[in-house]
């Protein structure tokens, strides 16, 4: 995966990237399209990384790219594109890319519990912030 370094958001996807993702949706944004359970990130989507990462610590690469599609699908949910169900989905498949990109079992887990537990509020928060 291409992406580079930014200041607004931590990276920018330098070049579409495709994700098998369990959701049977037809979807198209500026940023990201789902089509026939597979989803592509859209060159020039930004994205922020691992929310609450510590700036001293540098973040590893193996999850990058499942930032990139949980971040995107998350997107999508706060924008009510697709439903607070689909939450679990996104969270699934940022553990099995982390997983498949050489990050530690134990630590993908991990990631996901915490994404488990705090993603929800982060959304819901984003979206009493939109509607005000």
């Amino acid at each position: 995966m291409k992406c580079r370094n930014l200041k607004a958001y931590k990276y920018e996807l330098l070049e579409d990237e495709k994700f098998v993702c369990a959701i049977p949706k037809e979807i198209s944004t500026g940023y990201a399209h789902i089509h026939n359970y597979i989803i592509t990130a859209i060159t020039r989507y930004a994205w922020n990384g691992i929310t609450g990462w510590p700036k001293w610590l540098k973040e590893p690469k193996c999850s990058r790219r499942a930032t990139l599609i949980h971040d995107a699908i998350y997107q999508m949910i706060k924008e009510g594109l697709l439903g607070m169900y689909w939450r679990k989905t996104a969270d699934l498949i940022f553990k099995r890319i982390c997983i498949e990109d050489g990050m530690w079992k134990w630590t993908a887990w991990l990631f996901y519990y915490i994404v488990r537990l705090f993603g929800g509020v982060l959304i819901r928060l984003k979206r009493i912030q939109k509607n005000k």
